[in-house]
C-alpha cells in the first residue's frame, strides 16, 4: 500500500529517492569502512588481529576460486565429475569412489580437507606468504591439490593469487 502511494505521489517519489540515495550512500560508506579492516592490506592482517569476518572473506574467496578452477577443468577432463559449493563446503567428485571435501572451520579459523588419497588435512592462513598452509607439514593447500589432481586427472590448480 505504501509503495503504491510512493509510485503516484511525486513528492513521495522525491522523498523515497532521497532515502534510497541516503541508504545506498550509507552502505557504500560502511563497505569502504569495512574494507579498510579486511585483508586488503597484507600489513594490516596478523594472526593477532584477524577477525572472524576477515577469516570468512579469505576462506570464501579461496573456496570460490577453487570452485571456479575445478568447474572449468573438471567437467572437460573427468567423466562423471561433479563439483558443488554450498555454505562453506566445497565438494568435488572424481568418480563414485573418490570425493574431496574442503570446508571452513570457523572456531579455529582453518580450512579442513578430506582427500580420498592423502586423508585428512588442516590448513591455517599464513599471513607472511598469504596462503593456506598445512598445520602438519607446511605444504600449501593449492600445491597439495595440484599434486594430487594433476597426476590423477589432469586438473591444474594454480598458486594462491596474492592481492
Amino acid at each position: 500500500m505504501i509503495t503504491k502511494l510512493f509510485c503516484y505521489d511525486s513528492v513521495a517519489k522525491r522523498y523515497s529517492n532521497s532515502l534510497i540515495r541516503s541508504f545506498s550512500s550509507g552502505i557504500l560508506q560502511s563497505k569502504q569502512k569495512f574494507s579498510t579492516n579486511t585483508l586488503s592490506s597484507p600489513q594490516q592482517a596478523t594472526a593477532e588481529n584477524w577477525s572472524e569476518q576477515d577469516y570468512i572473506l579469505q576462506a570464501d574467496k579461496t573456496l570460490e576460486d577453487l570452485y571456479d578452477c575445478l568447474a572449468e577443468q573438471g567437467y572437460e577432463k573427468v567423466p562423471n565429475f561433479d563439483v558443488e559449493l554450498s555454505q562453506g563446503v566445497l565438494t568435488f567428485k572424481l568418480d563414485e569412489n573418490r570425493t574431496y571435501v574442503l570446508n571452513t572451520q570457523r572456531p579455529n579459523r582453518q580450512l579442513w580437507l578430506s582427500s580420498p588419497f592423502s586423508g585428512p588435512w588442516r590448513f591455517s592462513w599464513n599471513f607472511t606468504q598469504r596462503e593456506w598452509k598445512s598445520t602438519r607439514t607446511g605444504i600449501q593447500l593449492r600445491t597439495l591439490l595440484n599434486e594430487e589432481l594433476k597426476g590423477l586427472v589432469g586438473i591444474h590448480i594454480p598458486p594462491e593469487e596474492v592481492s
